[in-house]
């Protein structure tokens, strides 16, 4: 009896690709420029900047749900446990009439010592991220107390970070 085993490997397309990472003074002034050489198997997506340089670090795991349109809809972390934000916490979703989500609220988690915020996001015109308006308080009256600014390639990737605190460039991230 013979046996034939066959064994398939797929490549994945590694690319190194160079950033540039600005960082400015509370004046506005660029006080340092590191420059980072990554590999890349993946798009250059928002998870893709979390996990290699922590910006930005919350968002909504998904921006369109075609399930929702012109709804809020609030999950609890533990839909096990009381509803109770001393010891569980909520993340509210409100999608507009495209399904897209139009801002992602965190109530916070007071015994974590975690803040509420909410963000505001605001799309370009093929329904990606543009704008990130993030507020670290539920006072609908506070300005966006950070803002995330997005700029992609034809592929797709975001090629551009710019974040501002307080209305004044705070760091850029920059595909070289």
């Amino acid at each position: 009896m013979t046996f034939i085993f066959l064994t398939a490997f797929g490549q994945t397309n590694v690319v190194t690709i160079k950033f540039k990472h600005t960082y400015s003074n509370f004046d506005g002034q660029i006080s340092e420029v590191k420059e980072k050489s990554i590999q890349v198997d993946t798009i250059l997506g928002l998870e893709f900047y979390k996990k290699n340089f922590y910006r930005p670090y919350h968002f909504p795991k998904q921006f369109i749900d075609k399930k929702f349109k012109n709804e809020t809809i609030e999950k609890w972390n533990d839909s096990t446990k009381a509803k109770d934000f001393n010891s569980n916490w909520t993340y509210t979703y409100v999608y507009d009439s495209l399904s897209r989500v139009t801002n992602y609220n965190y109530s916070g988690c007071l015994i974590c010592g975690q803040l509420p915020y909410r963000i505001r996001i605001i799309y370009d015109n093929q329904n990606r991220p543009l704008i990130f308006q993030v507020r670290h308080s539920f006072d609908k009256k506070e300005p966006a107390n950070e803002e995330y600014v997005f700029a992609y390639d034809n592929k797709g990737n975001i090629i551009q970070i710019k974040f501002f605190r307080f209305g004044k460039l705070d760091e850029q991230i920059d595909r070289l």
